[in-house]
């Protein structure tokens, strides 16, 4: 099992790292763990994400909300092979700050 570990202070992508061995996690700050999906999404073979964005502006008695008419796409610039290439983040991630260095992007 892969793991995905994320910095709970931190943003752009930096300090995110995939291991297999919990031992690897830093225990003198705070992560999100999560385990990595094996077999993820993908378009013409690269990770993607969507971000779509909505106004909950009511729940009870009925859940009411909206979702603005504009999101974001986001893509990571190498064709995603596995998670057996962890050092690979431009494969893993696609944070924009991460992603703008890569040659392919």
């Amino acid at each position: 099992m892969t793991l995905i570990v994320k910095p709970t202070n931190s943003s752009q992508g930096k300090g995110i790292f995939l291991t297999r061995k919990i031992k690897d996690i830093p225990r003198d700050s705070c992560h999100v763990v999560q385990q990595y999906k094996s077999f993820p999404y993908l378009l013409e073979g690269k990770k993607f994400d969507l971000r779509l964005y909505c106004l909950v502006t009511q729940v009870c008695p009925d859940l009411q909300a909206f979702l603005y008419h504009d999101g974001l796409g986001r893509f990571a610039t190498e064709n995603y092979s596995g998670s057996t290439n962890a050092d690979n983040l431009c494969m893993h991630l696609t944070n924009y700050a991460i992603n703008k260095d890569s040659e392919k992007f």
